[in-house]
């Protein structure tokens, strides 16, 4: 077993999660823990926002990442830097976003209908990483078509 995993974890416990826990990267954990929650979302911008379904957006980001992702290398360390290298700015853009957001929703009511847009914007985007994240595991590992 690696050094870098304690006995009994798993390595790939990550892959795919719907909450920040155990074995999540840092950094996807300080995403999921600054973007807003889907209930948390609804009780500030109320029940009738137009909020698309957790799956549905995850399902989204994975298209995402996949659309950038053409003519993946076939070297699986290659495969793997450019699907990081992807993934890393969907996260790092997340991350702002749900910066911002976490900003704006602490200066008080001034800007409602700005801080409302930000909050739902910061939640699709964590949304979109959890379901790129996924997808991008999936492509490493396949064995399809390569550059």
């Amino acid at each position: 077993m690696s050094r870098y995993f304690l006995p009994g974890s798993n390595p790939y416990s990550f892959a795919c999660f719907s909450t920040a826990g155990a074995g999540v990267h840092p950094v996807l954990h300080r995403l999921l823990s600054l973007a807003p929650k889907r209930t948390e979302l609804l009780a500030l911008v109320g029940e009738n926002a137009p909020v698309a379904e957790e799956e549905a957006l995850r399902c989204a980001g994975g298209q995402m990442l996949e659309v950038f992702a053409q003519n993946l290398p076939c070297s699986y360390r290659e495969k793997g830097q450019r699907l990081e290298d992807l993934f890393r700015m969907m996260v790092e853009h997340a991350l702002d976003l749900a910066h911002k957001a976490r900003f704006m929703h602490e200066q008080g009511p001034q800007q409602a209908d700005t801080t409302r847009q930000a909050l739902i914007t910061a939640y699709v985007a964590a949304q979109h990483v959890i379901g790129a994240q996924c997808r991008a595991m999936d492509l490493y590992n396949s064995k399809g078509t390569c550059s």
